[in-house]
């Protein structure tokens, strides 16, 4: 992985996910970190679904799924962060933002965060050239 360029993605999609986990008393608390990452998320992607559990591994850690629709994911990316570590490629990247290593994030109680541009969804026209 290397460090986060801009000027090196362009995306074919706009549709992503952020996976992202962050420290919490609680799930109420949880929750409230959840909304403020929608509320960073929303001039940059639509959040489509938000789910919030316990984290299995970490007491006190809870982690956070989003799916996203609209993303504009260089837009996105410079707005949670200023430091990401890349992985993927200029169609599919990701990048990966870790508490203590990149600098500060969007949502301060965030502790890791992954955002990924999925795949454009299959059309039925592609579907039907492949099954030729």
């Amino acid at each position: 992985m290397k460090p986060f360029v801009a000027s090196e993605v362009a995306p074919h999609s706009d549709i992503g996910f952020i996976r992202a986990f962050c420290e919490s008393p609680s799930l109420v608390a949880a929750l409230k970190t959840a909304a403020a990452l929608c509320d960073a998320v929303a001039p940059h992607a639509t959040v489509i679904a938000c789910k919030v559990r316990p984290y299995w591994k970490f007491e006190g850690q809870y982690e956070l799924d989003l799916d996203l629709t609209g993303l504009r994911f260089v837009d996105l990316a410079n707005a949670l962060a200023g430091q990401w570590v890349m992985g993927g490629d200029d169609r599919e990247p990701f990048v990966i933002w870790n508490a203590g290593q990149d600098g500060p994030f969007a949502v301060p109680t965030m502790t890791w965060a992954n955002l990924e541009v999925l795949p454009p969804p299959e059309t039925n026209d592609t579907a039907e050239s492949e099954a030729r």
